[in-house]
């Protein structure tokens, strides 16, 4: 008698421990991760942590996958997650930039800010940032 109930457990124990590791999808039948999400995001605003070092060029992502930390250089290859353009602008006025034309279609690719810095003429990179009419 003893020896079924010890089997119960262990078995039970069994199904607990393994359900832990089963992958979970949000509208895929197939999820590939513990956590599949597939849909749209809708954010309201977009902030961008802290502006980068004006003497810096390149750049790098942190992605993750599969419990292990990788880093996408895109210096190496533009084809993959990203393509990475480096855009310069000299002789801005201090009234700064509005409706810059990158001439990327929007209609065929999503354009995303990643990083930004600021290099004043006197080498300074203190800007105060004007969001505009949008409350912030």
């Amino acid at each position: 008698m003893k020896k079924k109930i010890y089997i119960t457990i262990i078995m039970c124990l069994g199904m607990f421990l393994n359900a832990q590791r089963g992958k979970v999808g949000i509208n895929t039948s197939n999820p590939v991760e513990t956590l599949d999400v597939n849909g749209k995001t809708h954010t309201n605003s977009l902030y961008l942590r802290n502006p980068g070092e004006p003497t810096m060029t390149g750049g790098s992502f942190l992605a993750t996958s599969e419990n292990a930390m990788q880093l996408y250089d895109p210096t190496l290859e533009s084809s993959g997650l990203f393509n990475y353009l480096k855009l310069s602008l000299t002789g801005v006025s201090g009234a700064g930039i509005t409706d810059y034309d990158t001439k990327i279609d929007a209609n065929n690719f999503l354009v995303v800010l990643h990083n930004y810095s600021f290099k004043l003429n006197d080498g300074t990179t203190n800007v105060m940032l004007d969001y505009g009419d949008n409350g912030v």
